[in-house]
């Protein structure tokens, strides 16, 4: 079989095959190669992704980044945090 590298892979596409490549019990070359071979015959899920959308949602979260401003630890922001939620609506299974 033949070898390749592959530079400059951006570190959020690089984290999301290597969480594929956990999921799946798979090598992240292995988790590579599977979904190149799916992108490739048209497989890859697509549907209610918008690029332009997840581009502009990551240039907002970018400008609120750094602005929280408080007196609380991290440890005591995420209880605050898990306190201040709902227990959210019920569910008729």
């Amino acid at each position: 079989m033949s070898s390749m590298t592959i530079k400059d892979i951006p570190d959020f596409l690089l984290d999301q095959v290597r969480r594929d490549a956990e999921r799946h019990h798979r090598s992240v070359n292995k988790a590579f190669i599977h979904l190149v071979e799916q992108g490739l015959h048209g497989q890859l899920p697509t549907q209610g992704y918008d690029p332009q959308e997840t581009a502009r949602q990551v240039a907002l979260w970018n400008e609120l980044a750094g602005q929280w401003e408080s007196n609380l630890t991290v440890e005591g922001e995420i209880s605050a945090i898990y306190a201040s939620r709902s227990l959210g609506r019920e569910v008729q299974l």
